[in-house]
């Protein structure tokens, strides 16, 4: 399926420039005419023949692969990944205590870029461009004409297109004499050698006489962690385990669309007619703070700070030789800070009419008190029973800016989940099968969803809370070694989900800001909950000499499909993946190579959906069949 330019926000500005342009090229040609001026009588034809128009739809023409994997790009997909990780873990034995302490530093950077558009336009912006490039080569009228330009076209296109107009082909709004927002304006001059687009690099830049462009997405992250640990071996029937927690993280993100289509709005539309002309930023430092260049699109997240901190500790009473209880609790703090913006083409109206330069710095803070309640039972040596009742949270926080201003959307609250579960484990067959088993019920308060109405208002990915729901299912885990060397292995799970108490956004009848309409979605189930899934694994192990070890594996996993919930859209099919590997050993286990082939029978299939920011439906494919080799080599062994 191919791009649809017309349909998103590149079409509607670059239609308003068509038919502006239109608009003042023929009235200026109808002046020139009257007062005998050639330059402005011959913009008059360009109106007329359509020149000043740009191509409705610039993918309709594109021949996409038929290959739900393939399409054709403007732009050589990048990508590079850099991690650092250290780890450092002690412990000490005391005698009946044990301290253990483990702490880490994590620095990791990730940055890719794609063709934004995914296809290659063959629609051709040379027309409209030297026409705009016409239009800003001629004299913009003096100011003393707007009057009359605003009087004639009034009655026809409006009081508003009017005054657009006529600030467009005067020198009223610049106060330069011959120098129009448009007429006049060597800014449009320049287009007759295409519409620059700045390439990821910050540094190079091409010229399109079409519709292209490029997506950026970078992250780093930074973060330190500890965590202290004293654990009890006493003889008698109690032991404890006390600890604490600390964690500090660090983030810095962008997404940013840089496209032919937002460029040239960004660079013909001024934000406002008392600014020439149009504020696109410095080129030289585009990701600046105080004065970007973007003209397109930067989700600009300058920093995101976490600091975390818990103390937690468990109780273990063996009741008797059968029956041990457990009863654990942990303490959570946590703090979020962040500095985030939204930028669109030039539309972030930056000080003095935005404070902060666009930023908002929200701050969210939560404590938390969690709790558990574990029995085991000991049926015999082989076969032992569990119920555990214990309570969790999943942190709230906040989303984005909406674009064009600095207000927050609304933060999401926490996520707390009560859960029930009693299970089995059994050793069965002379220990050669292992089997476990369980059920459960998950009581969610404020589970945390995509939220439609984020999406809709803001155009960005957000969260927020479903106020009520639940979920409840089976587990089965299955192993068994009848020879020597065969391993066989299936796990399967069914699940149920329920919203209980929910007032969902209805996307079909809302629009933003003056039309949020809310829906009762009660009775519906949680999106992304497969009713089903199962994995069938198969291993053989044997010796081929003295020294040299060959293993065989394979497996294959089996997806149900899955529900939209209030979105059912975001649905997905049922799906199954299989694969394989040939490994190749020492018997000491020094080293290994592995031959290996995923999604082996090339499946299309795609494990999740939603819906974009602007309403389009998404389909995020698997991967198709892949192969590869990998080397392993464990030193000291």
């Amino acid at each position: 399926q191919n791009t649809n330019s017309a349909a998103g926000i590149t079409g509607a500005l670059i239609g308003s420039i068509s038919g502006l342009n239109a608009i003042a090229q023929g009235y200026l040609g109808q002046y020139g005419a009257a007062t005998g001026q050639a330059n402005y009588a011959a913009l008059g034809l360009n109106a007329l023949n359509g020149s000043a128009f740009f191509p409705a739809e610039d993918y309709i023409g594109d021949t996409n692969p038929d290959g739900a994997r393939q399409v054709n790009m403007d732009w050589t997909p990048t990508y590079y990944t850099e991690e650092t990780n250290i780890q450092l873990q002690f412990s000490h034995d005391f005698g009946n205590i044990q301290m253990y302490y483990a702490g880490g530093y994590t620095e990791s950077e990730v940055n890719s870029t794609e063709d934004y558009e995914k296809g290659v336009s063959n629609a051709d912006w040379t027309p409209a461009l030297n026409s705009l490039a016409q239009l800003g080569s001629v004299p913009a009228l003096p100011a003393a004409a707007l009057g009359d330009i605003i009087g004639a076209l009034a009655p026809t296109y409006g009081a508003g297109t009017a005054q657009t107009v006529g600030l467009l082909i005067t020198d009223a709004a610049t106060g330069i004499p011959g120098v129009g927002l448009w007429a006049g304006n060597p800014g449009l001059q320049a287009l007759s050698n295409g519409v620059p687009l700045l390439h990821p690099d910050d540094k190079t830049t091409s010229y399109w006489f079409r519709n292209a462009g490029i997506d950026e997405s970078s992250n780093y992250n930074e973060q330190w962690t500890h965590e202290l640990r004293f654990q009890s071996s006493f003889d008698g029937p109690l032991n404890f385990l006390v600890g604490g927690f600390y964690l500090d993280f660090d983030n810095t993100n962008a997404y940013i669309v840089r496209s032919a289509g937002l460029a040239l709005p960004g660079l013909i539309l001024p934000i406002n007619p008392a600014v020439f002309p149009a504020p696109t930023g410095d080129p030289s430092n585009p990701r600046s703070e105080s004065d970007p260049y973007m003209l397109g699109y930067h989700n600009d997240s300058r920093v995101y700070t976490l600091e975390a901190q818990a103390i937690f500790g468990e109780l273990y009473w063996d009741v008797t030789d059968a029956l041990r209880l457990t009863f654990g609790g942990r303490y959570s703090e946590e703090e979020k800070e962040g500095r985030q913006r939204t930028i669109y083409v030039t539309f972030a109206d930056l000080p003095p009419i935005q404070p902060n330069n666009a930023f908002f710095e929200p701050k969210y803070e939560q404590d938390e008190f969690t709790w558990k309640v574990n029995a085991t039972y000991d049926f015999s040596d082989d076969v032992m029973m569990y119920a555990t009742v214990s309570s969790s949270f999943k942190s709230g926080g906040f989303n984005g800016a909406n674009s064009n201003t600095t207000t927050q959307l609304i933060p999401y609250e926490e996520e707390v989940l009560t859960a029930y579960e009693l299970g089995t484990k059994a050793t069965l067959a002379g220990g050669t099968m292992q089997v476990n088993g369980a059920v459960f019920y998950y009581d969610y308060k404020d589970k945390q969803e995509q939220d439609a109405a984020v999406t809709l208002v803001g155009n960005i990915s957000g969260l927020t809370n479903v106020d009520e729901s639940e979920i409840y299912g089976a587990e089965v885990e299955f192993t068994w070694q009848p020879t020597e060397g065969l391993t066989l292995a299936a796990n399967g799970a069914w699940l149920d989900s329920e919203v209980k108490k929910w007032q969902a956004v209805d996307r079909a009848t809302s629009s933003y800001p003056n039309n949020i309409n809310y829906y009762d979605a009660s009775g519906q189930e949680l999106a992304m909950t497969p009713d089903f899934s199962y994995t069938l694994y198969a291993r053989y192990e044997m010796p081929i000499t003295n020294s040299l070890m060959l293993d065989l594996s394979a497996d294959y996993n089996q997806t149900g499909k899955t529900t939209g919930g209030p979105r059912p859209e975001d649905a997905t099919e049922e799906y199954g993946v299989a694969n394989a590997r040939v490994g190749l050993g020492s018997s000491s286990g020094n080293w290994r190579v592995m031959a290996w082939v995923r999604n082996l029978t090339d499946e299309d299939y795609y494990p999740s959906a939603y819906t974009g920011g602007n309403g389009p439906y998404v389909r995020t494919y698997g991967m198709p069949r892949t192969y590869g080799l990998t080397f392993s080599y464990f030193i000291g062994q």
